[in-house]
């Protein structure tokens, strides 16, 4: 019989260790491979362990000194070697704090015939009820709070939950209950048929375990470019699509982008620039820290768009009328797009620190 197979995320260890804790005593004969990553040497140090005690306990060595790619090389690794050892009926693979599971699901679903036996049956997100929104809107980055996969990990807290809750099937609240508007401001970032577990302690997990990952849908749902949108929310959350066929100007951008970028919300989607007509420019961004970069090309019938989806709550202030107009300023109009056409011919445009020099090809983010 094929294992089930449960991968466990989030940024709080305390809370990634209960809802690891869970899943092990509710789950028939089960067997747990944990990472930690020690930040100083860069040293990643798996130990796979079951009710009987630690079996395995091993320094793995960094993948071309990528620590990402060799969390994920690993993990499928183990994974198969588990599996082949037809030992238990259960798999619990906790992964780094920090660490998406977005790229091991995306290989087990794209490749099943390398992985033979291992199928996801859920991604759990644990979150730590007593912050839950400072966590997803406040503005602290991994290094700040001792987190991350490197010493220098910039990445925001906000948006790299927000990404986690995002790939989630599972989402598990650890202990204490949200606040109503708190708890609305997951459900709306998860994916609609995500579940969340307000109260992880008493939850069965035997519940998920014929398995609810569905690896279409949670691609549907954090494609580049929004294609599901649901503007029914929660009381005391808003959400907002901004969406255009026109390019964004490179110039207005910068000059808008203090205002769609900073604020304590989740913001994520994809923008066009007439000065990179080719390329699909990824957004990605909350608590006021802000990612933009190239993701692709642009596919063939594929209308290039601007679309942005930003999310938040309430008692944060609502800018979606601010945000409304800076989006249409940032645009490019029409006068300008008769007169300029779709395709601008210039040296440079003032993004290139952050989407490469203008006339570059993207190749396809993985």
């Amino acid at each position: 019989m094929t294992p089930a197979i449960f991968l466990v995320t989030g940024l709080d260890e305390a809370a990634m260790l209960s809802t690891t804790l869970g899943l092990l005593l509710d789950q028939p004969s089960p067997v747990v491979v944990s990472y930690a990553v020690d930040v100083e040497p860069q040293e990643l140090m798996r130990t796979i362990c079951d009710m009987s005690g630690i079996i395995e306990r091993k320094n793995v060595g960094l993948d071309h000194g990528c620590v990402s790619c060799t969390i994920r090389e690993d993990t499928l690794r183990t994974l198969q070697r588990l599996v082949t050892a037809d030992r238990w009926k259960t798999i619990i693979a906790c992964l780094p704090a920090g660490a998406n599971a977005m790229q091991i699901c995306r290989i087990v679903a794209q490749s099943p015939g390398h992985l033979p036996g291992v199928e996801i049956s859920a991604v759990l997100a644990a979150l730590d009820g007593k912050q839950l929104a400072d966590d997803l809107t406040g503005p602290d980055l991994l290094c700040e709070r001792g987190m991350g996969l490197h010493e220098d990990d910039h990445r925001g807290v906000a948006e790299v939950l927000g990404g986690l809750v995002e790939h989630a099937d599972v989402i598990a609240v650890i202990d204490r209950s949200p606040e109503p508007a708190h708890a609305g401001l997951v459900r709306t970032i998860a994916r609609p048929d995500a579940l969340l577990v307000e109260e992880w302690s008493d939850f069965d997990s035997m519940t998920i375990r014929c398995g609810v990952h569905d690896h279409d849908a949670v691609e549907s749902w954090i494609a580049d470019v929004p294609v599901t949108f649901h503007p029914e929310v929660p009381d005391g959350v808003w959400r907002l699509m901004l969406d255009s066929s026109h390019p964004m100007h490179p110039v207005r951008l910068q000059e808008q982008i203090g205002v769609l970028g900073a604020g304590k919300f989740r913001t994520r989607g994809a923008f066009w620039l007439p000065t990179r007509p080719q390329s699909v420019c990824q957004w990605d961004g909350a608590g006021g820290q802000l990612s933009i970069g190239t993701a692709r090309c642009w596919g063939n019938g594929e209308s290039p768009c601007s679309r942005l989806v930003m999310t938040g709550l309430l008692e944060h202030g609502d800018p979606r009328t601010a945000l409304t107009q800076a989006f249409r300023s940032a645009l490019v109009s029409d006068e300008e797009m008769c007169t300029r056409g779709r395709a601008w011919e210039v040296m440079t445009d003032g993004l290139e620190p952050w989407l490469g020099m203008v006339g570059e090809i993207p190749h396809d983010l993985p």
